[in-house]
């Protein structure tokens, strides 16, 4: 949020994510541990001092992977053919 405020120079922007659809699932296995392959699509409305925007129907195609405590999960990102994590907060 703070980089959205930067970019598009006003102060907190109201992001809103909704209808979440997901339409694959697939579980698979990253470094021993499973993980799950995630694609589907979303709204998002972004709110502005003058206006509203609304886009709908934006892909996504994400990697979650819960960690072994179970109290966290993390974003992967393959690149380079290596596995790059993210903590999801």
């Amino acid at each position: 949020s703070d980089r959205l405020s930067q970019s598009l120079q006003i102060d907190d922007p109201q992001v809103k994510i909704a209808k979440i659809n997901v339409t694959s699932l697939e579980p698979i296995y990253v470094g021993n541990l499973p993980a799950y392959h995630l694609q589907g699509d979303y709204d998002l409305t972004l709110q502005l001092p003058h206006q509203k925007d609304t886009k709908q129907h934006n892909n996504f195609d994400l990697y979650l992977q819960r960690q072994i405590e179970g109290k966290t999960w993390r974003l992967l990102e393959e690149v380079a053919s290596q596995w790059r994590s993210y903590l999801v907060k």
